[in-house]
């Protein structure tokens, strides 16, 4: 007899199976093992912890993806572990309560009441060595060196590491400080494009860390040039004057933290990844010298008009047009809206000698239009916030409209 209930699991909820169940055991074991012979020690803390000691002021974010509940024995309220890493801190600090220096790992489950941006399950295994009690810089270096071959150790390969330490920069950029006050913000500017043309400019020579500055324009990975096809959906300018951009990349396995992107046969135009915000997209920093229009001439001469995925052929001149509403006048949507598409000039004309008025809207079309419905609850999908605009102008014509009884 079988059952007619339908078994699922609870959304962002995942369980491994042969082989792959096998397989991260193995990976737990190794890492731990990498552990064990740099002197750490292993500890097992309990998954459940009382409310009140998770997060904190300084982690709030932590204390934000704990699930939790009150307990029917003591009427307490307790939360499951989002994370290891305070819990080693805690047991050191109240249990161990140790003068010496004390190195500890932990390899166990972790349950986050949503998911991250890295990701997609809201289970995971959480992996860590942490050395408490040894501020000096081997230390630093040592918990580096491991996490590097942690994940090496995983099977990644090609990683880039980010010094994003605000010290060094600013260690770097303190004899700068005595240039006039225009002179170091043009500096900055430079810097923050890693424009190596401007900054060698900019600096005279007689500046003896002038080389270090420079240095700092190659501290992010290079993506080495291999051919491969990536495509770059722009969606927002960020930053004007920095020229950064969120975008979604296709495919997104390939592009890091570091990688530094290649547009034109000429290589015309660089762009670099600074950062993930979803599982596809990344901001991109692009590598510019030119001014403000002639980047944006770039873009718009590398580009091509971005056709929806079930028109199965290569973007022409004329779809710059034909996938345009006749009336877009502002850039800011990645895509345009489907309706209006339908509205030509002819019909628009026809509208007009029928005596209907136009009070025009600005509405800038966001992500959510290209995202799909993967829930079976719908009140568990995500919706995108989206621009819209509505000039004085506008809102009095439709006032006026609703006051007179028309239809709007």
């Amino acid at each position: 007899m079988t059952s007619k209930v339908r078994w699922s699991l609870p959304d962002g909820v995942d369980e491994l199976l042969p082989p792959k169940a096998l397989e991260v055991e193995t990976l737990r074991r190794k890492l731990l093992d990498e552990y064990f012979s740099k002197d750490y020690q292993l500890i097992i803390p309990p998954i459940l912890e009382l409310s009140e000691t998770i997060g904190g002021e300084a982690h709030e974010e932590i204390r934000s993806h704990a699930f939790s509940f009150k307990d029917n024995l003591t009427g307490k309220n307790l939360s499951i572990r989002p994370d290891i890493s305070e819990q080693a801190s805690r047991i050191d600090a109240f249990r161990i309560q140790s003068n010496e220096i004390v190195k500890l790992c932990y390899a166990g489950d972790v349950v986050k009441s949503r998911a991250s941006k890295t990701f997609r399950s809201r289970t995971t295994i959480q992996v860590g060595a942490e050395i408490f009690g040894d501020p000096s810089i081997e230390a630093e270096l040592e918990s580096i060196n491991l996490m590097l071959r942690s994940i090496e150790l995983s099977g990644i390969n090609n990683t880039t590491l980010n010094i994003g330490h605000a010290g060094l920069i600013a260690s770097v950029l303190e004899p700068f400080t005595k240039l006039d006050k225009s002179e170091f913000s043009t500096l900055e500017k430079a810097l923050s494009q890693k424009s190596k043309n401007d900054l060698k400019k900019i600096v005279p020579d007689s500046f003896e860390t002038k080389s270090s500055l420079l240095a700092l324009c190659d501290m992010y990975g290079n993506k080495e040039k291999t051919g491969a096809k990536i495509e770059v959906f722009l969606l927002r300018e960020l930053n004007r004057d920095s020229l950064l951009w969120d975008v979604l990349v296709d495919p997104a396995r390939k592009i890091r933290i570091g990688n530094k992107l290649y547009f034109g046969q000429e290589d015309e135009l660089v762009a670099e990844v600074i950062d993930n915000t979803t599982s596809r997209g990344r901001t991109l920093r692009f590598l510019f010298d030119g001014s403000y229009d002639e980047f944006k001439a770039t873009i718009t001469k590398l580009g091509q008009t971005p056709l929806p995925k079930y028109i199965n052929r290569e973007p022409v001149p004329e779809d710059e047009e034909r996938y345009q509403t006749i009336f877009a006048e502002n850039e800011g949507a990645v895509a345009a809206p489907t309706a209006g598409l339908h509205f030509s000039k002819q019909l628009m004309k026809r509208l007009e000698i029928k005596g209907i008025e136009f009070a025009p809207v600005t509405l800038h079309v966001g992500l959510g239009t290209f995202r799909p419905v993967d829930v079976e609850d719908l009140t568990k999908h995500k919706m995108d916030s989206e621009e819209l605009y509505i000039s004085e102008e506008t809102s009095n014509l439709v006032n006026q409209a609703k006051a007179n009884k028309r239809k709007v």
